[in-house]
């Protein structure tokens, strides 16, 4: 909310929005033939609130000022409009959002194709759908990694940054989640058990508006990782996770890390 004319007088506050209506079915079953579990949810809520674009509102903040700039000159706009000093400035939206989601998990038996006692594999695919999202040329959601406003205007002279056009949620996202493990018992003879694992995660098409987004195009990121079990009371688990796609809109592609735990149960 913006008190007066002056820059330093804005205040900004958190919310959070109520009575959130849900709708949802679950399903599981097992296919017999070839040995898959197969479980699935899908939701739908009729007033989900979804962030506005961050730059929209600290542009729709400034706008008390432009009545002191004269025109042309540097003056702010944003597509949420104009606002009075004293007005508040909702930074959400509702709308209507469907997700859907399915898991089949399959476990293979001692002769599968790496020679574990056991091979347990998951696949997990998801979708979301925002049935009424305005296009981004009319208000735009928050999107990570994208930066000015979209309420320019040329009309008038007023000078502005480049625009970014891309990289702002879509009505439609999905992806998909693999994960696998494999477990070997009495390695070489010894006491020794070992677990190595793999995970992968990519985000296939779309991008989905926050907060909380499951989805943005093109991100993917990896985990390979070793558990060793000694006698079932020390355990050693090393892991190596990898982030990387989407550019600039993946704001972990830089958080690559290593993990090293140790454990003892008594």
């Amino acid at each position: 909310a913006v008190t007066n004319t002056s820059p330093t007088s804005g205040r900004y506050f958190i919310e959070y929005p109520e009575d959130i209506h849900l709708w949802g079915a679950s399903f599981n079953t097992m296919l017999n033939g070839p040995g898959v579990a197969l479980q699935g949810e899908i939701s739908y809520r009729s007033n989900q609130p979804f962030q506005i674009d961050d730059v929209e509102l600290l542009f729709a903040a400034l706008t008390p000022l432009n009545a002191f700039t004269p025109s042309p000159g540097l003056r702010f706009h944003s597509q949420l409009g104009e606002f009075a000093p004293g007005a508040e400035i909702r930074g959400y939206e509702r709308l209507q959002v469907s997700q859907i989601q399915t898991t089949a998990t399959k476990v293979f038996g001692p002769n599968n194709w790496l020679g574990a006692e056991q091979l347990a594999t998951v696949l997990e695919v998801g979708a979301t759908n925002v049935w009424d999202l305005p296009k981004s040329a009319i208000l735009r959601f928050q999107g990570d990694g994208t930066d000015t406003g979209g309420g320019f205007n040329e009309s008038n002279g007023d000078l502005r940054n480049p625009v970014t056009q891309t990289g702002f949620p879509t009505r439609f996202s999905w992806g998909y989640r693999l994960a696998m493990r494999a477990d070997y018992n009495n390695v070489w003879g010894t006491a020794f058990n070992l677990s190595p694992r793999v995970a992968f995660s990519h985000d296939v098409n779309g991008i989905t508006p926050g907060p909380g987004g499951n989805f943005i195009e093109n991100r993917k990121s990896g985990t390979l990782g070793v558990e060793a079990n000694y006698l079932s009371k020390w355990a050693v688990d090393l892991s190596y996770s990898a982030f990387w796609g989407a550019g600039n809109l993946n704001l972990i592609r830089d958080r690559d890390f290593a993990a090293f735990t140790v454990k003892y149960s008594f």
